[in-house]
């Protein structure tokens, strides 16, 4: 029975998986690098579930020789990702000048600690944090892809627990060392991080059921969702008829186009616009015949001109154009999806 109630529940997760794949389809494959992370530090230290006593027997302190070897390659292959990403990190950590800061004490502080050695490498074990985040950051679509990430884990880790808890009780139970009470901890190392495994779970679930929630109204009529993109994003910057800026973003009846990427820098109401609509609500297009964009301006307008546009959102948003064109061209089959 355990063994059996062990196969239905890792096909339940795959299950899951494959669903969860198929669903959201922006988010890149390297999102599994910061997945296969997170599901190591959400659970128990890597020898206790392979039996290598003598490697975690050693000290709490130090850690696992095997957790050490893994994490540091899955943090090798995030730096990878995100080199080839060409992400900014300068400029993301320059953002969050507080976490900075938080890292600059927590580096000088192994300078006191009795453990020096075991603290510094503590250290780096939370550096590997900002680094997956950096990996999340850098998706297309963050938003999703953190919803992703949480999706994953507790596809994975809630299950086991369960299966853990009812057919494995060595491995799922803990007994208190001077009670003698029966304690839960499914995949996790002890009961308060199950419980905690459970409430970021149950957050999770709340925070998807408001976001369907506040899309719902949008989802019901077909008509708003579009030109909502339109008008909050992309008005015809150069366009002859335009009104003058101002704070309301306003759409020309005869365009959509990103036009001049000078001009918008000078337009700061559809700039700001243009940075905090969600990607996954942006549509791009082009006019016909007029309206066309630099460096075309002059000539008939044509939909192949639309990389122009693509080109000065991407300049906008600090992306590339390539990223733009394939989160718009999947907003594009999600909004009309008899296209396909």
């Amino acid at each position: 029975m355990p063994l059996l109630a062990l196969v239905l529940c890792t096909a339940f997760v795959l299950f899951l998986l494959w669903i969860e794949r198929r669903a959201l389809r922006g988010v890149s494959s390297a999102l599994w690098i910061p997945t296969l992370w997170m599901l190591i530090v959400a659970s128990r230290p890597l020898p206790t579930w392979f039996y290598i006593a003598g490697d975690f027997n050693r000290g709490n302190e130090s850690g696992s020789e095997l957790d050490r070897w893994v994490l540091t390659a899955l943090a090798v292959a995030a730096i990878i990702v995100l080199v080839r990403r060409r992400t900014n990190w300068w400029g993301s950590l320059r953002a969050h000048k507080w976490l900075l800061l938080l890292l600059a004490y927590m580096f000088v502080s192994t300078v006191w600690s009795e453990i020096t050695l075991i603290a510094l490498k503590r250290w780096i074990r939370e550096l590997i944090v900002v680094v997956m985040a950096l990996v999340i950051m850098s998706e297309v679509n963050p938003r999703d892809a953190l919803a992703s990430l949480l999706r994953r884990c507790a596809y994975v880790l809630v299950p086991f627990s369960v299966v853990l808890i009812r057919y494995y009780p060595s491995l799922g139970r803990v007994y208190g060392k001077w009670s003698g009470i029966e304690m839960w901890t499914g995949v996790t190392g002890q009961k308060n991080h199950l419980g905690r495994l459970c409430m970021i779970s149950i957050l999770f679930l709340l925070w998807v059921l408001h976001r369907r929630w506040r899309e719902r109204p949008r989802r019901k009529s077909f008509w708003k969702r579009p030109f909502r993109s339109a008008t909050a994003l992309v008005a015809p910057l150069s366009c002859e008829r335009a009104m003058p800026c101002s704070p309301i973003v306003m759409a020309c009846d005869s365009a959509s186009s990103t036009g001049e990427p000078a001009i918008m820098w000078s337009c700061p109401p559809i700039r700001d616009a243009a940075k905090v609509v969600p990607l996954d609500r942006m549509l791009i297009e082009t006019d016909s015949p007029y309206l066309a964009p630099v460096p075309h301006r002059g000539k008939r307008n044509e939909p192949s001109f639309v990389v122009s546009t693509a080109e000065a959102i991407a300049q906008l948003r600090g992306m590339s154009k390539e990223d733009i064109g394939q989160q718009t061209t999947q907003n594009f089959y999600m909004l009309f999806p008899q296209t396909r």
